[in-house]
């Protein structure tokens, strides 16, 4: 229903209740008060009340309800929210239509009395009778109408449906002072009566044979008054009432939408807005904790592929660091036969050097050797030292690179631990992803627990490394001593092999000396085979060296991998604290116990 319509209707309903009770007065008071002769009650009924009473006050009531109604209704048609403002005028106009009709009920007996004036002249009795009229009917019109079209108002509103968040305390009015309002209204009427009853006396107008109508009528108002006043009272009352109890019965069935019918400013308005207001707030509660229940449940699922994806990286790891152990592993197998290799070189050396050092004492107490097998001899000794020395070296070196590999086994070893404690970790994390809720701090801890065992592999990485650079140093400086050891062999081969040719030139050369030189030989091509070996297991050690380098590099690179999802965890598990937080917060609001 829009503003004109409805504005139209209540002035209709509003001015035919009113005038329901003006012929009843207007005869009481021209008959019993006024005391107008038989023959004259039909005209001034219809002169007093028809021409100018209903006329003069309809008017004046029409254009005051027009000018003050009117406008307010119009404004509301326009607006689909309404401001504290815009709530107060139409809340409040229940009051102006009180002020309305007892202006009305003011200027109607004025009315009434002029028309008789101009058709009978003056008449006091008639003029004291008719302003009785307004002085017992202003509280009763008062009261009544501000019931009704308070009634009227709040129907419209509703249908319009206005939400309504305040009242000022200006216009608001308690059902206790409407019950003394109705009250006084009431028993208003015979102090009003009895004051009319002791005039009558006092000026001897009383008429006896009238007063049996008299207190049938006061009795009668009487009633009809207190029932209309009941009426109202329990109507207004039983509506609010039943729109509260349905309001929190649907409440009980979780339904967060109120339709209540109560706008009255009154105990009954403040209790539905605060009913509307808790189900404001539950309605906020209830979305925002959808939210950012979604928002938990997206987070852990999240932390839970984080997790699957940090368990794989882990088991990479895992991977990596078997075959670094296995890389090791060879490694020290392949030092440990490099040192007894090496060993054994030293000690063809050593036989080839006394073997040399007898040869030269024979070809010094030769004076058939030619000068160039003793310079050959002097080379092939020179060679042979630098080969002993050189072999020394080497065999430190290989034993260093034997210790560096136990240092990385060792290292190897932990990082092991660390894995395992890192994939338990994993486990728990996704333990507390399954939780949510309030175990965003449970995720801080783990994704910090992660965060430093992530720290304490790289530094191991970091260390082994370091070591595998050094061992991977000293296996090539093994690698050019064995070489030069290996040229330096070749070359006292060749010497040897010339020696041996002017050996058998020399006929002077005992056959100990030929023995000799044969043994010696031998001894040569066995180092020079030994010398092969070597070779070739240090070249296989350096391929080991550098897979163990290629699982660290994939190993750090999984490291980094995890200390990035760290972060993420821990990011993760700061917003599910925060979450948590403003979840706390929305229901702290709600006491659930004393």
């Amino acid at each position: 229903m829009d503003g004109l319509r409805f504005f139209w209707r209540f002035t209709l309903r509003t001015e035919l209740l009113t005038y329901a009770f003006w012929p009843f007065h207007a005869v009481y008071f021209a008959i019993v008060g006024g005391n107008v002769p038989g023959d004259k009650v039909l005209p001034v009924f219809l002169i007093g009340f028809v021409v100018f009473a209903v006329p003069v006050s309809c008017v004046s009531s029409i254009i005051l309800r027009y000018l003050l109604l009117r406008p307010v209704l119009l404004k509301l048609d326009k607006s689909k929210h309404l401001n504290e403002e815009e709530a107060c005028s139409i809340i409040a106009y229940p009051k102006l239509e009180g002020y309305i009709n007892m202006f009305r009920w003011i200027i109607g007996p004025l009315a009434f009395y002029f028309g008789y004036f101009l058709t009978y002249g003056h008449n006091w009795i008639v003029a004291l009778s008719t302003s009785l009229v307004t002085v017992y009917m202003v509280p009763f019109v008062f009261i009544s109408n501000y019931i009704y079209s308070e009634l009227e108002i709040c129907s419209w509103i509703k249908d319009k449906k206005f939400i309504i968040t305040s009242y000022p305390e200006s216009i608001q009015l308690s059902q206790k002072r409407r019950l003394l309002f109705s009250f006084f209204a009431i028993f208003w009427i015979p102090v009003v009566t009895l004051t009319y009853f002791l005039i009558s006396v006092y000026y001897n107008i009383l008429q006896i044979s009238y007063l049996h109508i008299h207190i049938t009528i006061i009795i009668i108002l009487m009633v009809i008054y207190t029932i209309v006043f009941a009426q109202a009272m329990a109507r207004t009352f039983y509506l609010n009432l039943d729109s509260i109890k349905d309001g929190i019965y649907s409440l009980s069935l979780g339904k967060l939408t109120i339709d209540t019918r109560n706008y009255t400013n009154d105990e009954f308005g403040q209790i539905t807005l605060k009913i509307q207001d808790l189900l404001k707030k539950l309605k906020d509660v209830i979305v925002r904790i959808n939210e950012q229940s979604h928002q938990l449940r997206i987070g852990s699922e999240k932390i839970i592929q984080k997790m699957q994806y940090a368990m794989r990286v882990i088991e990479n790891q895992e991977k990596s660091s078997r075959q670094i152990e296995d890389s090791v592993q060879k490694i020290h197998n392949f030092s440990e036969y490099l040192v007894q290799s090496s060993e054994i070189q030293i000690q063809l050396y050593n036989k080839a050097m006394n073997t040399l050092d007898s040869l030269k004492t024979n070809l010094n107490d030769s004076k058939l050797a030619s000068n160039e097998s003793r310079e050959n001899m002097i080379e092939v000794v020179k060679r042979f030292k630098d080969i002993f020395e050189k072999s020394k070296i080497a065999t430190q070196k290989m034993k260093e690179i034997q210790k560096s590999s136990d240092n990385i086994q060792y290292a190897i070893s932990l990082i092991k631990d660390i894995a395992e404690q890192v994939n338990l970790l994993s486990l728990n994390a996704s333990i507390e992803a399954a939780r949510a809720g309030d175990s965003g701090k449970g995720f801080s801890v783990v994704a910090s627990e992660v965060s430093k065992l992530s720290d304490k592999t790289h530094q191991n990485i970091e260390i082994i490394s370091k070591n595998m650079k050094e061992s991977e140093s000293k296996v090539q400086s093994g690698v050019i001593l064995i070489n030069e050891t290996y040229s330096n062999t070749e070359i006292v081969n060749s010497l040897i092999h010339s020696s041996a040719d002017n050996m058998e030139q020399i006929n002077s050369i005992s056959d100990s000396q030929t023995v000799l030189s044969d043994d010696l030989k031998v001894m040569m091509e066995d180092s020079m085979r030994q010398s092969e070996k070597v070779d070739k297991d240090i070249q296989s050690q350096f391929d080991s060296i550098k897979n163990v380098s290629e699982s660290l590099q994939s190993i750090l690179e999984e490291t980094v991998k995890i200390a990035e999802l760290s972060c993420d965890i821990q990011n993760l598990a700061n917003t599910f604290e925060q979450i948590s937080e403003k979840l706390r917060t929305d229901v702290s609001f709600f006491q659930l116990e004393e």
